[in-house]
């Protein structure tokens, strides 16, 4: 990728190393890009074989509620069977990470 040039598309790639497996982001996350967020975003708990397992954000050049809601979706399915938490991510992708965060709606109150 030329410098100042942004990536076209949301991508990912997996170290695994010490026991921990990074999840390194990079792209644009955002709704524009959906079907190739939720699919990446999907393959996360198949490829995160150790835990903990960690979300670095620091390559994500665009975030919105809907990459946020799915990063978060995948975090919390993963923390059901082990630790999982974003790193790097800036003061802005904390804020919006936070406000979209995955709730489990199952088992609603009647």
């Amino acid at each position: 990728m030329a410098q100042g040039t942004l990536a076209q598309e949301p991508d990912m790639t997996i170290d695994r190393a010490g026991g921990q497996t990074t999840v390194r982001l990079s792209g644009p996350w955002t709704a524009p890009h959906a079907q190739r967020v939720e699919a990446l975003a999907g393959g996360i708990g198949a490829e995160a074989d150790s835990f903990p397992v960690l979300f670095d954000l620091s390559g994500v050049e665009r975030l919105d509620t809907l990459g946020a809601w799915t990063l978060d979706r995948a975090r919390h399915e993963l923390s059901a069977k082990g630790q999982a938490d974003f790193a790097n991510a800036s003061p802005e992708q904390k804020i919006l990470l936070e406000e979209a965060a995955y709730r489990d709606f199952e088992g609603k109150p009647k």
